[in-house]
């Protein structure tokens, strides 16, 4: 039941693809789906300010010390209503705010 590869969007990544693919499986990518997005930050400081943009726009957010040294993880939660629509523009967004705020945007998932 998985997506033609023919109707992804080409400014999606070969990683964003895979997951949708996957995830086309198992629910309607139609629908409105609820996604988890990962960021980390080297301090507590810039965690915070990226946390504070993302609930400013809407994300419910995690933000806690990781297992490695001085990290701090990120999970920003949002319902997205046309996930092969909004995907490519989010990813741009979460690694925008990643970078300002001295990060790395990890991965997605939808929850």
């Amino acid at each position: 039941m998985g997506l033609n590869m023919a109707n992804f969007n080409s400014q999606l990544t070969v990683q964003d693809q895979a997951a949708l693919n996957l995830l086309s499986k198992s629910q309607a990518l139609d629908m409105p789906i609820l996604l988890r997005h990962y960021l980390s930050f080297n301090s507590t400081q810039q965690g915070r300010a990226a946390t504070h943009i993302l609930q400013k726009d809407g994300y419910k957010v995690k933000l806690q010390m990781g297992s490695r040294n001085g990290t701090w993880l990120a999970e920003a939660d949002k319902v997205v209503k046309q996930i092969l629509d909004e995907l490519p523009s989010l990813r741009i967004y979460m690694e925008n705010i990643a970078e300002k705020h001295d990060g790395v945007y990890d991965s997605w998932e939808a929850i």
